[in-house]
């Protein structure tokens, strides 16, 4: 079970884990890279692009995942059968 970014964690640790029969989530995102950009709307428009790559790049390098590799929905895609 996990909500927001917990639910997007549960979904690609059960596309990891084949013991792991359901999930129940609330509110996950589909994509981080998504999540991140849409997380400046609240920016004037000039400053959006600009501040969403300076965090980007400053969270890959500290946490070294690209980005765009966390991806629950191409996750679930993984595991139909459960």
């Amino acid at each position: 079970y996990g909500i927001s970014m917990g639910g997007s964690a549960a979904i690609l640790a059960a596309a990891q884990d084949p013991s792991v029969e359901a999930v129940v989530t609330d509110c996950a995102f589909a994509r981080l890279a998504d999540m991140v950009h849409q997380r400046f709307r609240v920016l004037p428009a000039p400053l959006r692009a600009p501040v969403a790559g300076s965090v980007r790049a400053w969270a890959e390098h500290w946490a070294e995942p690209v980005i765009d590799h966390v991806n629950p929905e191409l996750a679930l895609r993984t595991w139909k059968p459960r």
